[in-house]
């Protein structure tokens, strides 16, 4: 028996010198692995941050699996009119589309998945805005100036979802391309006002950055960035900034409001598919 025990104690050190040697392996293998699915700084060139860019720019389809997009995605916000009466909500009874309804009479649950998933998907939105902004200053390729110029894009992008944010929640958390965990930010770190302005400062930026055109047909302006800037400041009761960057768009002559939006629509409606 005392021959067996010692066999046993032994096999058992050799198994876990052997466990031990195997992990160390592994361990080392593993750590000198590069990062799958992601692109390091030495693979950043204008093609893959072009194709970030791309990426951020797709958020506005607002395609997240998993999700009820035409009730929550990033750029689709009318049912939350609901609140404002500016909407109605249909269906058969309360219980039909039951998180709209909470919307509609002020008893917003804290499992309203409109709710949830509209905050989900902006951060979405925002995380790959960041990502792209990364990419674009990471890249060896681009020039300084060309690199102010993509930036300025998508911090314009990032603007628009945080200002849809700024609309909706009373408290969130905000974080830029700088900051390493998102999930360790608060969302009473910052005041809305302090938020607000850090939205503003970014649309200021872009603003002096961006072109007034650009080659390819979708992709953010200076106008854009001064219409959105109009729309913010508007929110702040900020009405000097609300001038200024109104009569910027205004004045170009580029763009002009629909002379009877209803009428436009009821066209569009009519129109065969």
């Amino acid at each position: 028996m005392n021959t067996l025990k010692n066999i046993s104690t032994k096999a058992l050190y050799a198994a876990a010198i052997l466990a031990t040697g195997l992990f160390e392996t592994s361990c080392e293998g593993l750590l000198d692995t590069k990062p799958q699915g992601m692109f390091t700084e030495e693979q950043i060139g204008d093609e893959e941050a072009l194709d970030l860019m791309t990426s951020a720019y797709a958020t506005l389809l607002n395609h997240y699996f998993g999700n009820n997009e035409s009730f929550a995605g990033p750029i689709n916000n009318w049912v939350f009119d609901v609140r404002s009466d500016d909407a109605l909500k249909g269906g058969d009874g309360v219980t039909m589309e039951g998180y709209i309804h909470q919307l509609e009479v002020g008893n917003v649950q804290s499992d309203n998945q409109v709710v949830a998933y509209k905050w989900r998907n902006n951060y979405f939105s925002i995380s790959r805005c960041n990502t792209a902004i990364r990419g674009i200053l990471a890249s060896k390729t681009i020039s300084d100036d060309e690199k102010s110029s993509l930036v300025a894009e998508m911090k314009t992008l990032r603007a628009y979802y945080y200002f849809d944010m700024l609309r909706i929640y009373a408290k969130f958390p905000y974080f830029d391309e700088t900051v390493v965990n998102p999930s360790e930010c608060r969302a009473d770190e910052y005041s809305r006002d302090q938020i607000a302005e850090f939205i503003k400062e970014d649309l200021r930026n872009s603003y002096e950055d961006l072109p007034d055109i650009q080659e390819e047909v979708g992709r953010f302006n200076r106008y854009v960035a001064a219409a959105l800037l109009a729309r913010v400041a508007l929110f702040t009761s900020d009405w000097a900034e609300v001038e200024e960057y109104a009569n910027y768009v205004i004045s170009s002559h580029q763009y002009e409001l629909y002379p009877q939006f209803s009428g436009h629509v009821e066209a569009r409606v009519q129109q065969p598919v």
